[in-house]
This record gives structure tokens, sequence and C-alpha cells, in this order.
């Protein structure tokens, strides 16, 4: 009787521990047009990745911002690069770069990326993640890359990624806990070498380790923690950084009063144009806030008149992203998403 008492906890528990596994699929992984990301990019000093296996509890309540940026994702035609890189389905803008990706059933792969006016073609995808990942299973992958860079030069990568999936269980982020989290372990083994008029020349290699969090649901990493190992013996924590989604941002929900107000071009490159009808001028005035909240333009209440308003503001000097644009009025607030990409 005790050990048949025995054998029934024991296999309750078992099962326990399967159903508080993460498994990460295409379904619940694979990012969508639409989807925004906000990145916050931390202080790496005493980050330590933290212990692998079951259950595992990680604490990074206490990372230090340094600074927030924004992930866009979009779909592939509708950005301005697209025909240029063949086999791409989604794509995202960061820092003014955009990063072509191929989401399919079984991984999510870079094909490549456009930044500071070259091209990056992958000829050989480079995966991201790997479908379906739960704990303990892991994947290998090759690829490899070709830049021109003009004047008989081009530039040639070729590498491995090895990915294991080493621990799950809870992960505490400034933003919340989140729990079931997945995490992922992934060493990138990179060579470059320089080509010109034929003759290749071997530049270096690199080697980097990371661990990424995931969540299903969430289509990015929750949080990703790198380390720089090539050269040294010893790693150091590179770069770590935590994302969030932002508040629903449609246009519906964001409009609080019955100010008309219609914003082009979008995506806004140079200027955003605004043309608002305000029915009472008093008091009025215009503010663009970043997603957090924070205001990054301002026209006041001297420029805005009643009736009609043609409104042009300058933003040569914000990053690409989503931004809030806010008609503020003595009846209510009127607001609406704008995009800035370049």
């Amino acid at each position: 009787m005790v050990k048949k008492a025995f054998l029934f906890f024991s296999i309750c528990l078992t099962t326990l521990i399967v159903k508080g596994q993460t498994n990460l699929t295409s379904a619940n992984m694979n990012p969508i047009a639409g989807d925004v990301f906000i990145e916050h990019l931390c202080d790496t000093t005493g980050v330590l990745s933290g212990p692998s296996g079951a259950a595992v509890t990680w604490d990074f309540s206490a990372l230090n911002t340094l600074s927030i940026d924004t992930i866009n994702f979009m779909d592939c035609a509708s950005t301005p690069f697209c025909d240029s890189f063949t086999g791409s389905n989604i794509a995202y803008l960061n820092l003014g770069n955009y990063t072509y990706e191929d989401a399919t059933g079984s991984a999510l792969s870079t094909v490549g990326s456009y930044f500071g006016g070259f091209y990056l073609y992958l000829n050989q995808p480079q995966c991201i993640l790997f479908y379906p990942a739960t704990y303990h299973s892991s994947h290998q992958d090759t690829f490899s890359a070709q830049v021109t860079l003009g004047s008989g030069y081009s530039q040639y990568l070729t590498g491995t990624d090895s990915f294991y999936c080493d621990a799950y269980g809870t992960l505490i982020l400034p933003s919340g806990s989140y729990p079931n989290v997945l995490r992922v372990y992934h060493v990138n083994i990179v060579k470059d070498s320089i080509a010109y008029m034929g003759v290749s020349f071997s530049v270096s290699t690199s080697r980097t380790e990371s661990y990424s969090w995931y969540d299903t649901g969430f289509h990015y990493s929750l949080l990703s923690i790198g380390y720089d190992t090539a050269g040294s013996t010893s790693s150091y924590v590179s770069g770590v950084g935590y994302y969030t989604i932002p508040p629903p941002l449609s246009n519906a929900t964001l409009s609080t009063s019955e100010t008309p107000l219609t914003i082009y071009p979008e995506p806004a490159t140079t200027y955003l144009n605004l043309d608002v009808h305000i029915d009472n001028a008093e008091g009025a005035y215009v503010t663009v806030s970043d997603l957090l909240g924070h205001i990054v333009k301002t026209i006041p209440s001297t420029q805005i008149r009643q009736g009609f308003n043609d409104i042009n503001i300058r933003i040569t000097d914000l990053n690409d992203g989503v931004y809030i644009v806010s008609v503020h009025t003595a009846f209510g607030d009127t607001k609406q998403k704008a995009v800035i990409a370049r």
C-alpha cells in the first residue's frame, strides 16, 4: 500500500513538472506585423545568468535601465527594401535599421538586413529560434552572409549556431514576474573574411554566448544576456536587455475627444504633418510622446488657432519608432499613434 501510494505521488509530481515546462512553437512565438516591443538596455555590472535546471527562479528585478528603444515588426512588403531580401515574410525596425526574417513552422531565421546604406545578404539564413523548443531540446545550424563594400571589396561571414534549452522556471524582471518561462543557451561562432579582386583574406573569428528567456505568446525574448568569449580566458557580460509590450495603440482607444485629427505620412521621415480642427483654441497645445510617456516635442498654444490647423513637426532628431501625438484642448484630449521610419 505504501509503495502504491509512493508510486502515485511520484507520477503526480512528474506530471506537474512536465505541465510546468514551456513549449515554444511557431504558433505561439513567431512575430506578427504590428508587434511592438520596448527594449530596455541595462547596466551589465554584477549581472550573472544564473543557474540552469528545472523550476529555477531568476531574480533580475534590480536591473538598471541605461537606454530605451523600440522594435517594430511589420510585413516585409510594407518596407522599402523587401524586394532585396528574397524569402523574408516579416521584418522589424530598430535604431533605423531593417532586419528581414523568415517565420516558418520550424524556425525563425534572419534573411538579411539593411543598415547605414549597406545590404547584408544571408546566402544561408541564420536561425534565431527553433521549434518546437522545450526543456533539454537542442538545435544546431549554419549560416553564411556577404556584404558588398564597393571598390572591389566584399566581406564574407560564415558561422555556426548551437542552441540548448537548459532551464525553465520563474523570471522576475522590473516589469513583473513571469512563471513557466524557458531559457535557451546559445553559442554563436563567426568567421570573418575580406575578398578583394577574387582573393580572400581571413580577418577574425568571434565567439559569443547568450542566455535568452522566452514565454509563450510573447513574440520576443523577455530577457537576453550576452557574453563575449572570444580571445580571452574568461568571458564577460557584454550586453543585457529586457523587453516589454507597450499599451494598445489602436486609434479607437486612443481618441478621447471629438477633435478630428489626421496624421501623415505613415511612416514619417522628416516631418509629422497634422491636420486638426479645434473649436476652442484657448489653452490648446500639441505634444509628441514616446511609448513610455516621455514628451519629446511640444507645439505651444501660441502656435494654435481656432478652426483648421495645418501643423508641421520636424522629427529629424527623433529615433525611428512608434510615438503618440496628443492634441490637448479644454474639452479633452485626442491621441493617435505615429510611426517614424527612415
